[in-house]
Order: structure tokens, then sequence, then C-alpha cells
């Protein structure tokens, strides 16, 4: 019996191995070609974020969206950020739909800069457009059609995937970089406190414990507030031994300079510009496009050890740039502010637990805690993703004003307790289906999103194909 609908044929061209002119050839046949309809793209508000459609049959009058108050006016940064976690078992799709949802509504549509801390490096894909491979041959025209409907198009990221050079080179990495002093008055200019924190970890010495890095700390500030007369890591040695003195302790400022220089020589420090980065006019330069992402650190365990703490400086400084110059344009306008978008930054962190765990020693965590909170101020989208809600900071469900989530486990409809959902739409979520089959002939699990903004609404939804761009977006 000859196929008559798109997924039919979809199954055959699988089950006899046509190649795609077969496919082309065959379609022309049952369907006579005809002019084109032209169809006016669906007018996608200001605040609205695209989730999918209503079920599984990819169409425009099914689509749906979260609208967010982001764009609203005469309200504070805080209200207008977008901070979200993403939960699902392994293979549920969460890091592809968070990636969506942050890169391609908020960095596609609202021109937001972005960074991405890619976990496992699976980002140099995303440089290849959804759906390019040859097993969407068949496919592929629907989705298109589709796309176009809503105004939007299957497009490849701009991605710029960076990693330090202490961690030698990496497949998939376009750019090593090393700390420079750039980076450091940078950051001082805006926090002498938390510039000596990050310095010090910087160059191996623990500031967690007071009793061994007290002296080191009171140096550093010595140093970091006559910064004027340094222009590379170089200079520091004489300012440090200076300020040593004058604080009665020349011990400590030998070992201090004896650390930066090991630090200088295992590549977290550096005084040769071609090993900097201006993170901050990377992402610029890819909003709208891309964004960049830094490389993360494998570990079989959640717990970061002090041998992990010059790594993850060298990232918390990354994050902390971001942070300080999304708050000099969102909340002064300053002119020096680099990340000059009006809709934001975004920032998604993949495998959140890495970073954020809810047990276990971590160097992390309370920065990103910290971090999260002070996003939501400063204008920072902040998203990431998790196997389990009880792998992750208990905090942090504090912050997250929106929870996405596939089919609930346990612990999950924990943390949805905790948001007031009655037990009647907790259990309803228990209930939602897995992978299922849609008319794209794709099987992605059926999500939903609990929404603090509109009493808890919560909204279901079967996540689009990757999107790319949106046309009616303001300028």
């Amino acid at each position: 019996m000859p196929a008559r609908t798109l997924e039919e044929l979809h199954e055959k061209i699988l089950r006899e191995g046509w190649n795609l002119s077969t496919f082309r050839e065959k379609w022309a046949r049952m369907h006579p070609a005809k002019p084109p309809e032209e169809l006016e793209p669906v007018t996608i508000q200001d605040s609205d974020i695209v989730l999918g459609c209503a079920d599984g049959i990819f169409d425009r009058a099914h689509i749906r969206v979260l609208h967010t108050k982001k764009f609203a006016s005469g309200i504070s940064a805080e209200v207008r950020t977008l901070p979200a976690i993403f939960l699902g078992a392994q293979g549920a799709g969460k890091t592809a739909l968070g990636k969506y949802i942050f890169a391609h509504n908020l960095g596609r549509r609202f021109k937001e800069p972005g960074l991405l801390y890619d976990t496992k490096g699976e980002m140099v894909a995303a440089k290849e457009p959804a759906y390019a491979e040859r097993r969407y041959d068949a496919i592929r025209p629907a989705i298109d059609d589709y796309l176009k409907s809503i105004g939007m198009e299957r497009r490849g990221d701009d991605v710029l995937t960076i990693s330090p050079r202490s961690q030698g080179p990496q497949p998939g990495v376009d750019k090593l970089f090393s700390v420079g002093w750039p980076d450091l008055a940078y950051l001082a200019a805006h926090n002498v406190d938390e510039t000596v924190r990050l310095f010090l970890q910087l160059v191996g010495i623990d500031t967690s414990s007071r009793e061994a890095s007290a002296n080191y700390v009171d140096v550093m500030k010595h140093v970091m507030l006559r910064r004027d007369s340094i222009r590379k890591i170089a200079d520091m040695y004489a300012v440090i031994a200076a300020s040593a003195a004058a604080l009665s302790l020349p011990a400590t400022g030998e070992r201090l300079i004896r650390r930066i220089k090991t630090a200088v020589e295992e590549r977290y420090l550096s005084d040769d510009p071609r090993n900097w980065i201006d993170v901050r006019k990377e992402m610029m330069d890819r909003a709208g496009t891309g964004y960049v992402a830094f490389r993360g650190r494998q570990s079989s365990s959640l717990s970061h050890s002090y041998v992990d703490m010059q790594f993850y400086a060298e990232m918390m400084v990354i994050f902390t740039e971001v942070l300080y110059d999304t708050n000099d344009f969102q909340r002064f306008r300053l002119p020096s502010a680099q990340l000059r978008s009006p809709a934001g930054t975004w920032i998604y962190v993949t495998e959140l637990p890495r970073l954020a765990p809810e047990k276990g020693d971590s160097y992390t965590r309370d920065f990103v805690r910290s971090f999260l909170t002070e996003a939501r101020q400063a204008g920072v989208d902040f998203g990431g993703d998790a196997q389990a809600a009880s792998m992750v900071d208990s905090r942090f469900f504090e912050q997250f004003k929106y929870v996405f989530s596939a089919r609930l486990t346990e612990s999950n409809a924990a943390v949805l307790r905790g948001k007031h959902l009655l037990e009647a739409v907790i259990k309803q979520l228990f209930d939602l289906p897995g992978p299922h089959k849609t008319s794209l002939g794709l099987e992605p699990s059926r999500w939903f999103v609990v929404d603090e903004d509109n009493d808890n609404e919560y909204i279901i939804f079967d996540p689009n194909p990757m999107l790319s761009s949106h046309p009616s977006r303001l300028a």
C-alpha cells in the first residue's frame, strides 16, 4: 500500500533505505507541485519565550509560549531576568531544551550576548544547523516549513569555545587563555576584596582557611589598593615586596611572589596579550548569532579538591567579569560597559551540580549561590540543568523563578510542592508521557514549566525543533 502521509513515507524510507533524491521523487508524485502559500509569521510578542507546541503536532496554530515580564516598563532589573532550572532524567533532552530557551530565545531573538559553561565539551556540535544529519533528510522539509510559518529558521550557532591554557589543547576548543593583569585590574576596580580572593585562588592559596590565608589576604589587599602602579603581572613583584615590608610580613611577600611565578609557569597567569581573552567583546560580537562556551573540567566526583581550585578560579574570573559588566550597563548605563544589550546577558550552566552540588566539598557552590542572587539584580538571565533536584544546592530553588521539567520524579515533585503546586497538578505531571511520536516522526519527552510570575501556573508543551532566529524581533 503506498504511503499517503509524511509519517508513512518517513517509515518507508527508513525501512527501504531510500536516499534523498528518491524521497524527493516519490514525494513529488504523491503531492504534485503547487504554488507555495505565503504565510505571515506568527506574532510573538516582546517577553514571550517560545516553548514549542501544545501537543506533538508541530503547527503554528498549536504554538505555546511563556509570557514573562522581561520587557515590562517601570520595573527593576531583578524582575526582568529569567532565572530557570531544567530537570530531567538522562536522555530527556534537558540540555538541548535549556540551550534552546537561552541561546535561541534570549540570544537569537532578544540579541543577548551569552556565556555557556560546557561541562562535557558538547557545544562544538551546535555550530551545525539542527537536523542537518542525513537521517533527517525526510523530515527536514516539514521542519523548515513549520519554522518558516512562525518566522524562524534552522541555523548553526556561532560558538567560540574557550578553555584555560593550564588544561592544555583539547578537541573542539577554539581559544586557550590565561588570566592577565587587565582582568585583575578590571575586577579590582569593581570589588577589591573579591579580586584578592580570586587572585589568591589562582595562585593556589586556599582562602577558605582563615588561619592559612590571613597574611596573604592582608598583603594582596595592600597591593590591589596600589594597583595604579601595576601594568602587568611582573610589576606586582616589587609592589608585593614593598607592601609586605610595610606590613612587617616580608616572608609572606616572598612566598607569595614564588606562588605567582609558579602560576605563570603553569599558565594560569600570563603577561603575553596573545594569551588573554576579552570575553565580553567575544560575547558581544556574537550577540544574536551565537555565544562563548567555557569548556568545563571533567571530574568523577561532585567534590572539588584543592587541585581543582585554580581551574575554577579561572572560571570564576570569567563569570565575574560578565556579571560586573552587565551590571554596569543594565543599572548604570556606563559608557565603559561592553555588554550593551538592552535585554541583558545570559549565562547557562550544563550539569549544574558539577558547580553547585547539594553535598560534598565544593570551591564553587558558594560562588554560584551568591552569583545567582546578584545576577537577578544585574540583569543576567541565569539557567542550568540537572538530572534531579536533590543533586542541586537546595538554596537555589529560592532563586529560580521558572522550573522546567520532564516527567516528574519524587525528588523533583518535592521541589514543586515547595512552590505550592496542588497535589492534583503534581499527580498529573507524574503521568506526562515520555518519548512519543510527533507529526515530524520525532520522539521528544513532553515537558512542563512552572511559572512563579503567574500564580505558579504550569504549561505543558512539546519542545520545538531547535529554532534559530526571529526576524520580527526589535533591533
